[in-house]
């Protein structure tokens, strides 16, 4: 819930979100499934051991935003205060 996608550049340090500290809530993936659904994007990204993590993105315009393509690395983040312990 809450995740962000973010460009990952070979060579830079990865984002820092507002209420984290640097290199926390992050974990980097690949993006393998993508859907475009007028106003929102659905990526599927793989991450580490072959687990794969829906991410839900806003279109808010068509040009406003970052372009994410399939096959691309990317950094997936969420704020300290976005998740939620799930206990059933």
């Amino acid at each position: 819930e809450k995740i962000e996608l973010h460009k990952y550049v070979p060579g830079q340090p990865p984002p820092v979100l507002d209420d984290s500290p640097a290199g926390a809530n992050l974990v980097r993936g690949v993006i393998r499934h993508e859907s475009y659904l007028g106003s929102e994007s659905t990526y599927e990204v793989e991450i580490a051991g072959g687990r794969r993590v829906k991410v839900l993105r806003s279109n808010l315009t068509r040009w406003d935003q970052e372009d994410f393509a399939l096959g691309e690395e990317v950094w997936l983040g969420w704020h300290a205060c976005s998740p939620a312990v799930l206990l059933n």
